[in-house]
């Protein structure tokens, strides 16, 4: 009688904490389901295609265009706060070779880092789709 005695106990015990678990999820409401928190790393490359003179409708330069390439590499650190708002950190290094022989462009390598940051805000809408927009004048 007594093991049976200890086992309802335990069970009472284990009902009793979940209740207040989810009491206290409950109590917070969706806000904390619906919301990012914390830091995450982030990377991303790009090549670029620059001319000076625009592109066509076709994403193509138009005719005597100055044109050169670049890319750079980057890797930094968002933070999300509770309330919706974050913070991205980046450090980048980017090169522009030179163009083949005669064509329009800086006639020599370009090469560089920078260092940049801004803070943006978050939403979360029911289906988890993630959006995230720059706060203006926070970029630098």
């Amino acid at each position: 009688m007594k093991g049976s005695m200890k086992k309802l106990a335990v069970f009472v015990v284990i009902g009793a904490i979940a209740t207040f678990i989810a009491a206290a999820i409950a109590s917070t409401g969706d806000k904390y389901w619906k919301t990012l928190y914390g830091e995450y790393a982030s990377t991303g490359t790009s090549t670029c295609l620059t001319s000076d003179l625009g592109l066509t409708t076709i994403l193509t330069p138009l005719p005597n265009s100055k044109v050169f390439l670049n890319s750079h590499s980057e890797l930094g650190v968002m933070t999300f706060n509770r309330d919706g708002t974050g913070t991205l950190q980046t450090k980048a290094v980017f090169m522009v070779p030179p163009p083949a022989a005669g064509a329009p462009g800086p006639s020599v390598a370009i090469a560089g880092s920078f260092i940049s940051s801004l803070q943006f805000t978050c939403n979360i809408t029911d289906d988890g789709t993630i959006t995230t927009e720059l706060v203006p004048g926070t970029r630098s």
